[in-house]
């Protein structure tokens, strides 16, 4: 993976690479201009970086790492993701606009997209504002039936369909795919694709109705009727509990890390401090305790499953923050007096 640290290395970057795309000339002037960078996102296989200039415009560059003969020649994943995002831009599914990708030299490469500055992720706006307000849950879960019809109408079949794999348009009120890597068309719709396509709902399904679920299946035309529906439903539940269930020690292991996109770790003195990040995965805008917060002390055991249980369960009251002391021993702090079993 290339080193990035600043402005400059991108500009290096794009300059020694093999750039290919719509408006690969209209990246080499953006980059030119007075822009601000930022690092977003880290792992071993991939970085992005938000560039965003004066005026406000944002351009997202994902740089993935090198790829080995054959796949950076079958499956070279810069190439596949600019060419199905402009696949699905052409059949009329709302997308974000991809502007370039590019080769390196060391057999890695990049893609360039265009961000939407009043949209954020279609998770933080349910757990942020929707869920709040009747009228714009209602229009929130509209969206997401609109952009699976568009996806399925179409015959693209979405592998990984997530509330945090499509924008929400703030402005414009509409929904919009970020990240289209995995999405291929396809010929037919059998019904484990169905049931797939249904995971944004089953992921918000603590917080609707079974009512407002079909909806939304019978809208999105992944059900012909109530009854298709409401067995599409059941079926969506049983394979999202099994994937849940097969994802769960891997989960367990990155909450208790601290160092993942559920909790943050802080080391203060000799206790260890595990901060919730919230509901669509950011953390907390202070690592403060809150006076109003009450805080309960559990032994070492208890405490770790009244911790883990509440990122597994749906629960009125969370525990924010977990304090462990040398002895392992742990205080649990809750935002208002609360139960800690659930719902």
């Amino acid at each position: 993976m290339n080193e990035i640290n600043s402005l400059n290395d991108i500009r290096a970057l794009v300059a020694f690479s093999t750039v290919n795309g719509e408006d690969a000339a209209g990246l080499m002037k953006f980059i030119q201009s007075d822009v601000r960078l930022e690092k977003i996102k880290e792992n071993p296989k991939r970085s992005i970086f938000r560039m965003t200039d004066e005026n406000g415009r944002m351009l997202y560059l994902k740089l993935f790492g090198k790829q080995k003969f054959p796949f950076n020649v079958i499956r070279f994943y810069a190439a596949k993701e600019y060419r199905i995002a402009k696949a699905l831009q052409k059949a009329s599914v709302p997308i974000i606009n991809y502007l370039a990708w590019a080769t390196l030299k060391n057999g890695g490469g990049f893609c360039v997209s265009e961000g939407l500055p009043q949209a954020v992720s279609g998770r933080q706006y349910f757990f942020q504002t929707a869920r709040f307000d009747a009228q714009k849950q209602r229009v929130f879960l509209e969206r997401i039936a609109e952009l699976t019809w568009a996806l399925c109408k179409r015959h693209f079949y979405h592998p990984d369909f997530h509330t945090s794999n499509f924008l929400f348009d703030l402005s414009a009120g509409k929904a919009c795919l970020v990240d289209p890597w995995g999405i291929r068309e396809v010929i037919f719709f059998p019904e484990f694709r169905k049931v797939e396509m249904c995971s944004p709902w089953m992921e918000l399904q603590d917080y609707l109705t079974d009512d407002e679920i079909m909806e939304g299946l019978l809208s999105s035309s992944l059900a012909k009727n109530k009854f298709a529906a409401l067995e599409l439903m059941d079926r969506a539940r049983a394979a999202y509990r099994r994937q849940e269930e097969l994802r769960w020690p891997k989960t367990k292991r990155r909450i208790l890390s601290g160092r993942a996109k559920f909790t943050t770790l802080e080391t203060r003195g000799s206790d260890r401090y595990y901060w919730r990040h919230t509901q669509w995965f950011t953390p907390p805008e202070q690592f403060e305790v809150d006076p109003a917060w009450e805080m309960k002390s559990y032994p070492a055991a208890e405490a770790e499953k009244i911790w883990l249980d509440s990122f597994r369960k749906y629960q009125k009251e969370l525990p924010l923050l977990r304090v462990v002391h040398p002895d392992n021993s742990s205080d649990l702090y809750f935002s208002s007096k609360s139960n800690t079993t659930g719902r």
